[in-house]
């Protein structure tokens, strides 16, 4: 039996898929007389709502990795010890450098 667990993702968006004329036409324009957590939900809602218009989140399947059987406690704490060793190196040598 595959366990498989679903999740919801934004789709890609650019800067050119939201165009200055979907602003202009949203409700941002009236920032007259609102106070401040209403311009604050104002803004939030307009651009949720511009972010589901041009990239809606899309549902993607994903199946968990598959453990594999030599990677066992004693490479974890290699790995670990590995990673503490190069952090401690690229410590040493910004300090150094001064």
């Amino acid at each position: 039996m595959k366990l498989v667990q679903e999740m919801l993702v934004p789709a890609s968006v650019s800067a050119a898929d939201v165009s200055a004329s979907d602003l202009a036409s949203s409700e941002l324009d009236a920032l007259s007389d609102l106070l401040a957590d209403d311009l604050v939900q104002l803004y939030c809602d307009v651009l949720t709502g511009l972010l589901d218009q041009h990239c809606p989140a899309v549902k993607v399947r994903c199946s968990p990795k598959k453990a594999t059987p030599w990677f066992d406690a004693d490479c974890h704490a290699a790995r670990r010890r590995t990673r503490a060793a190069e952090r401690r190196f690229r410590r040493s040598r910004r300090e150094t450098r001064g």
